[in-house]
């Protein structure tokens, strides 16, 4: 692993202390304990069963975006994207993105570079989803400070860089890779080369898109799967006796993305614990309830998808050694 892999490691250990530290600054041990203690077990059936209906969701959105590459099944596609989430729990940097790239070129026997791009297509759906469910949600939150707002405001700013260079690609497709291959002139040939030779074989992964009926899918699925994360959140606060509007658990939503999103620990201890702290504070609830409604959702659903991902990985004939090759950074 090169220097500027392990400095990013060393920063995200640094960034899951401080947002743990930031979550539990202002809390009472004891208080702490006694909403432990009172934690109600039973809203982790419904929370298993909302989490994986969310992710067969994921897995026919994906099933779609790859049409263009070739017709799989979702029963086919589903093992590596779960082996994927898994492997994000226990690797550096979310790896785990780059593993069920590979697994997924395997099973279709078709290059990595389209699957991939399929999968920052699916990040662009879902950032835009996220907006559009919080922004609809903000008309009924009444907060002490416009936190909320600037930052749904700062999102959909970096949702609409986005969506004009992936669009860009989408629909000039040739011209925005000649433009590319100018604007990348300044960087080594190798470098330049490897740029321009994902671009072109991404194209296949992006297809999918010329299609109006698969995009009203894409949509319809991807409004689907995060109502049943949104669920799960839900499940998690009811758990522990907190009483907010159901319009604020999409911003908890929305702040546990940006959250996993940072360059934090595997299996994003402090972000998780951060997002409900920062989410929930002003609405009245306080730093404990949050913290303990915040391992509620992180230990269930850690568990839950890593044990799912580890039953998937025991029936692939694929070696630890063999994956850390291939995402050898």
């Amino acid at each position: 692993m090169n220097k500027k892999n392990k400095y990013l490691i060393y920063a995200g250990l640094i960034i899951s202390i401080v947002l743990l530290w930031i979550s539990l600054r202002d809390t009472d041990v004891e208080r702490i304990k006694y909403a432990f203690l009172h934690v109600n077990m039973w809203y982790s059936i419904p929370f298993i069963l909302f989490l994986f209906i969310y992710y067969f969701l994921k897995a026919i959105r994906w099933k779609l975006l790859m049409l263009p590459l070739k017709n799989i099944g979702v029963k086919d596609i589903y093992p590596p994207m779960m082996i994927g989430y898994a492997s994000s729990l226990i690797l550096p940097l979310q790896l785990g993105e780059l593993v069920r790239v590979y697994l997924a070129s395997k099973v279709m026997s078709v290059r990595s570079a389209p699957i991939f791009v399929s999968v920052v297509l699916e990040r662009l759906f879902d950032f835009f989803t996220l907006l559009l469910l919080v922004s609809f949600a903000s008309i009924f939150i009444h907060a002490e400070n416009n936190a909320i707002q600037y930052a749904i405001l700062i999102i959909g700013f970096i949702c609409f860089i986005i969506f004009i260079i992936l669009g860009s690609y989408i629909v000039f497709t040739q011209k925005f890779i000649n433009l590319t291959y100018k604007l990348t002139s300044i960087f080594p040939t190798k470098i330049q080369n490897v740029i321009i030779d994902n671009l072109l074989s991404g194209r296949k992964g992006i297809n999918s898109l010329h299609n109006i009926s698969i995009i009203i899918n894409l949509c319809i699925l991807s409004l689907a799967q995060w109502i049943f994360m949104w669920a799960c959140i839900y499940v998690s606060v009811m758990a522990i006796n907190i009483v907010v509007t159901p319009a604020i658990i999409f911003i908890v939503l929305l702040f546990i993305i940006i959250g996993i999103s940072l360059p934090t620990t595997p299996g994003f201890i402090g972000s998780i614990q951060a997002a409900y702290y920062f989410a929930l504070a002003p609405f009245g609830v306080s730093a404990e309830d949050a913290f303990i409604s915040s391992v509620f959702y992180h230990i269930i659903a850690y568990f839950s998808v890593l044990i799912v991902g580890l039953y998937y990985f025991s029936k692939y004939k694929i070696t630890y050694n063999e994956l850390k090759d291939k995402i050898k950074t």
